[in-house]
């Protein structure tokens, strides 16, 4: 079982995209050290396997590093997303690395330069976050953890749609081990934005990654989270190469749960309105209540039996007719609009030159 965490939402940057962009500041009732002990403690009794700490930024809790340490204390493995602008103290990098149950970092980056990162993250961050990625890579090398993984997220959008290739080999020639590449969303800061790539865009990126892959694919792992499983097939029956797995899959409810930075456990991010509807908010507080007793509350269930009901996608396009539905892709269901039609315009386009050429 899988935790998200949204730690903090203090953060020392206030990003074009950010898709928590509503709640930064909101750190009034945020969970203290002690709240955290306990639902740390509580997280370990039910047999958590990995927690996931996001925000806001993690690192700027002034106890994050005690935080860290509660980890070991409790055998929890974990990971964290960071802008990096907090790491540039060697003491602390190093405490970092160190961590035996630390199995990932997360850098968010948005170009392979200042000018491209910067205009979408702020002034002056690529250098020093770019600086403290090659001091992380310098200690995992040193202290030879080979399980601890260092990830660069970009968020794929028309500002740096041009770049994403370049991005590919920056990331690979930084050091890092994965590169994953997010769909923009327009909620939070974005939400007035019109930063979404059209579908042209996003196909001709897909058979752009696919020729890059090739030659990155032994020292780089490639997340395209852009995009559905669909991609692998039309790139191998439509230029007979191959594309990096990805995959679209929805736990929420059974393997995956979701905490806010006041405690409050749900069964995911998009689903907390209809929880807070039907429960009174306190019996939801991980630190003063039980974890299974929360996850049995009105509501819980809902999402999972959603994703899993048969009839869940049939008026999703062209899920309804795919090979990877509940295989390799589970659309979000906490997406599903009122009327319970969807199109997924990338993969219908896709799928449409899969039939043209099959047909010929």
């Amino acid at each position: 079982m899988n935790i998200k965490w949204d730690i903090t939402y203090k953060c020392n940057l206030n990003c074009k995209h950010c898709i928590n962009g509503d709640y930064l500041g909101q750190i009034e009732n945020e969970l203290c050290f002690n709240e955290i002990q306990i639902i740390l403690r509580k997280l370990h009794e039910v047999k958590v396997n990995y927690i996931h700490l996001l925000g806001g930024e993690p690192t700027a809790r002034a106890d994050i590093g005690k935080i860290f340490e509660e980890f070991c204390i409790n055998n929890i493995n974990f990971g964290f997303n960071t802008n990096g602008l907090k790491l540039t103290d060697p003491t602390f990098r190093r405490s970092i690395v160190k961590n035996i149950n630390l199995k990932n970092i997360v850098f968010s980056l948005e170009g392979p330069t200042a000018e491209i990162n910067d205009s979408i993250r702020g002034k002056k961050v690529f250098e020093i976050t770019t600086n403290n990625i090659r001091e992380i890579v310098k200690l995992k090398r040193e202290f030879k953890r080979e399980d601890l993984v260092l990830t660069i997220n970009t968020v794929v959008n028309k500002i740096n749609y041009n770049y994403i290739i370049d991005m590919i080999y920056f990331a690979k020639n930084i050091g890092v081990d994965e590169m994953v590449l997010l769909q923009f969303i327009q909620e939070g800061n974005g939400k007035e934005l019109d930063e979404t790539l059209s579908v042209e865009q996003e196909i001709s990126l897909v058979k752009d990654i696919a020729y890059c892959y090739k030659e990155v694919k032994n020292d780089l792992s490639i997340r395209p989270r852009f995009i559905y499983p669909l991609a692998q097939k039309y790139v191998k029956e439509m230029y007979e190469l191959e594309f990096p797995s990805t995959y679209s899959m929805c736990g929420a409810g059974e393997n995956f749960f979701y905490l806010n930075n006041k405690g409050e456990l749900y069964p995911c991010d998009r689903y907390k309105d209809r929880i807070n509807l039907l429960n009174d908010k306190s019996k939801i507080k991980l630190a003063d209540n039980e974890f299974w007793d929360i996850a049995s509350l009105k509501g819980y269930e809902e999402i999972f039996e959603k994703s899993e009901h048969k009839n869940s996608y049939l008026l999703y396009e062209p899920c309804n007719n795919c090979e990877y539905l509940r295989i390799e892709c589970y659309p979000c269901p906490a997406l599903m609009p009122a009327n319970g039609e969807m199109k997924v315009r990338a993969c219908m386009q896709m799928m449409e030159e899969l039939e043209h050429v099959q047909n010929k």
